[in-house]
């Protein structure tokens, strides 16, 4: 990467597409579908103690992986999605 720095253009990178807005909404969506499993795996842990650390790690897990998609989703659409 560092060794192409020198020759990136910012004209041939896009800044925005209206025409594919939506297009890392589909790659959202799909990343998130494992929600579905939170109510699942905090139904295991029985005590209000160990259900508030699970609620912790989700918060955490759910606060570092969101931009991470965002982040590849969106570099996804400017750099491929022509």
């Amino acid at each position: 990467f560092l060794l192409a720095l020198p020759h990136i253009r910012l004209e041939h990178i896009p800044l925005w597409n209206s025409s594919q807005f939506f297009l890392p909404f589909g790659i959202l969506v799909f990343a998130l579908a494992g929600w579905d499993a939170i109510p699942e795996i905090s139904s295991l842990f029985k005590e209000r103690k160990e259900k508030k650390n699970v609620d912790n790690v989700i918060l955490l897990a759910a606060a570092v992986v969101i931009p991470l998609y965002l982040v590849f989703a969106f570099l996804g659409d400017l750099l491929g999605g022509h």
